[in-house]
């Protein structure tokens, strides 16, 4: 006698000479198995990979807005660079460019009404300024706390996009 699902079963039956006689797995028990197993693979593959493309896009668009709040705070706090080569004259500001034909965007010191460069940074491959950036040039004054040239820069790739605002107070915001 053997007991399966509470119920008593002889020797002789049919249950019993399978349960005993079962040696592993039937192929089609395997196979849809393994089926299930693609599939819940496939699904993770995907999402993982969609998100390291939304990350990339998230990363591109906070280096531009800290190039933004990098001219912004210089401006406010009125740092001068050491090197005379860089500024010679009166600080006037900071400025931030972007160039949708190369993709790049560039931070600049303007001292006496001369411009120079200080650093600049090009858009991860796949990635563009797009259409709806409404404003390539944003001037931070000193003194004024604010911004000439407020707008918007759109930035897209992988059929995914995100736009900085930067309001006339030179407040930034990412949406």
């Amino acid at each position: 006698m053997f007991k399966k699902n509470n119920k008593v079963v002889s020797k002789g039956s049919y249950f019993y000479m399978r349960l005993i006689n079962s040696k592993g797995f039937t192929i089609i028990e395997l196979i849809i198995a393994i089926s299930i197993i693609a599939l819940i693979s496939t699904i993770g593959i995907a999402s993982f990979a969609g998100r390291g493309k939304i990350a990339e896009l998230d990363a591109a668009i906070n280096s531009v807005s800290s190039y933004l709040q990098l001219a912004r705070s210089r401006a406010i706090s009125q740092v001068k660079p050491q090197d005379p080569v860089i500024c010679t004259g009166t600080l006037e500001g900071y400025k931030v460019v972007i160039s949708q034909a190369n993709n790049s965007y560039e931070l600049d010191i303007v001292c006496g009404g001369t411009t120079s460069k200080i650093s600049e940074e090009v858009l991860p491959t796949n990635f563009s300024f797009d259409n709806d950036t409404t404003s390539t040039s944003f001037f931070f004054p000193i003194l004024t706390h604010g911004v000439n040239g407020s707008g918007v820069i759109s930035i897209s790739g992988y059929g995914k996009k995100k736009t900085i605002t930067v309001d006339s107070v030179g407040g930034i915001n990412i949406k």
